[in-house]
């Protein structure tokens, strides 16, 4: 009975320990935003050239300084160097440019004023990656203290199952 509680007291410190830190990796992380080959107005071409490799979709907006909706199906990935842009046609029609491939954008509304190539990476903070080494060094002590508290608990119910057959 006194190792079922202990076991149990010793599970809520081991929970308590985890929680704390799961609340503490929240925000540690920094996420970089890219942004290449805009365009803007009703007509024209634009071209830029890629600084960092990855994944780039569309993004447009109504106007300049609204929230960007993601182009459905316009995912690209761009290597350091590649050019990426757009062309916007009097009649209204966009389509992205992937160095000399030309993507349909059938996605962006004809009333999209701003239209660009966007790129979201998420890395983890000093801060972040010491959290996850206190987090898996936690985890490896949760192991020991549970691998130990099995085998006292398995020891005292065999010494109570001796002291009981060894008595008759």
């Amino acid at each position: 009975m006194a190792a079922g509680v202990a076991m149990r007291t010793c599970f809520r410190e081991v929970i308590a320990i985890a929680l704390s830190l799961s609340i503490l990796a929240v925000g540690c992380t920094k996420t970089h935003i890219a942004m290449v080959g805009r365009c803007e107005g009703s007509t024209g071409q634009s071209l830029a050239t890629v600084v960092e490799r990855g994944t780039y979709t569309a993004r447009w907006a109504a106007k300049a300084d609204s929230d960007l909706q993601p182009v459905i199906d316009s995912g690209r990935i761009a290597e350091q160097g590649d050019r990426l842009g757009f062309q916007r046609f009097a009649d209204g029609r966009l389509i992205g440019i992937h160095n000399d491939n030309q993507i349909p954008l059938a996605g962006a509304p004809a009333s999209a004023a701003y239209v660009v190539w966007y790129r979201e990476r998420t890395t983890s903070t000093q801060f972040g990656r010491e959290m996850k080494k206190a987090g898996d060094g936690t985890k490896e002590v949760a192991h020991y203290v549970v691998a130990g508290t099995v085998a006292v608990v398995v020891g005292v119910a065999l010494l109570v199952l001796w002291v009981t057959t060894s008595g008759k």
